[in-house]
């Protein structure tokens, strides 16, 4: 997950009270767990109990303590999140040991996995003695790292919120930023996945699969399929058709990404009819290109 993503929702849940740095401290929070996932994977051994298939099996035993280990983390997160609560109430910032304990929060919440997640949420969701928005907001985290590294998972609990009232989300911004974030990891790995769920869904959930959601699978899809991310764009029926087209260049990160984005880009406009609208998308189109190679 972005570490501005990430932090924005923790700030939400528990104040607004982290400084620049602490989102420099973030990053690399995220990119050490990242990194030891992978090792992980070569390794042979399994991070995500929603594959018990994959890897080394996972006992019974081993299941009660992740388990365990999961309410344990939402116990010391609802704790934590009410000392913040009465931080805010008092005003100032946190002292640099608070802030190393959010950035720690942080980095275990992002450890779970899938189903670790669902219990934590379900504990938070259940809490008596935190605020609503508080509540929300530490869901909210919660199912960004769920849409991040499991957006299958992410994406089924949405639907639930989305016609349920009282389902585990508001889908309020924060839940839409959520399935934009779950359909564009799926979409990045299985684009073809992500767009059949997509067409089978998206007329049935309008308020769930909305434009920003679709753009957010395009975006995904675009890292391996520029030219199939732009025919999605009319497919999908996108109503902001120059959004769309920054949504999928923004993918092109490399140089060889920028130069195949191009060519895809040409083929796009080339399908529009003549007029300002076509060159509107193809100046767009070219500035974030040229804004993708300046950094």
């Amino acid at each position: 997950m972005k570490a501005s993503i990430a932090l924005s929702l923790l700030i939400c849940a528990i104040g607004g009270l982290i400084g620049l740095q602490d989102q420099r401290r973030l990053a690399a929070v995220r990119g050490s767990h990242d990194k030891l996932v992978a090792e992980a994977t070569e390794a042979g051994i399994t991070v995500d109990s929603a594959r018990p298939g994959d890897g080394v099996r996972v006992t019974k035993r081993e299941r009660e303590d992740k388990d365990a280990e999961a309410k344990d983390a939402a116990s010391k997160f609802i704790a934590f999140a009410k000392e913040m609560e009465a931080l805010q109430k008092k005003g100032g910032p946190p002292d640099e040991a608070t802030q190393k304990r959010i950035v720690d929060f942080l980095d275990r919440i992002m450890s779970l996995d899938t189903a670790q997640l669902k219990i934590l949420i379900a504990e938070v969701r259940a809490a008596k003695d935190i605020k609503d928005e508080t509540r929300q907001g530490l869901i909210g985290f919660s199912v960004m790292t769920l849409a991040n590294d499991h957006p299958q998972a992410a994406i089924t609990l949405l639907m639930e919120s989305s016609t349920d009232p009282s389902g585990v989300l508001k889908m309020d911004g924060m839940g839409k930023q959520a399935m934009s974030t779950a359909l564009a990891k799926w979409a990045k790995d299985d684009p073809m996945g992500a767009l059949e769920w997509v067409r089978g869904n998206g007329a049935k959930l309008p308020g769930l699969v909305d434009d920003n959601a679709k753009r957010g699978m395009i975006s995904g899809a675009a890292v391996q399929d520029p030219k199939l991310a732009f025919k999605l764009i009319g497919e999908l029926g996108l109503k902001d058709g120059e959004r769309a087209i920054d949504s999928v260049v923004d993918a092109a990160r490399t140089p060889a990404e920028r130069t195949t984005m191009l060519t895809a880009l040409r083929d796009h406009l080339a399908t529009l009819p003549e007029g300002e609208l076509r060159d509107r998308a193809g100046s767009g189109g070219i500035r974030s290109l040229f804004e993708n190679a300046l950094g």
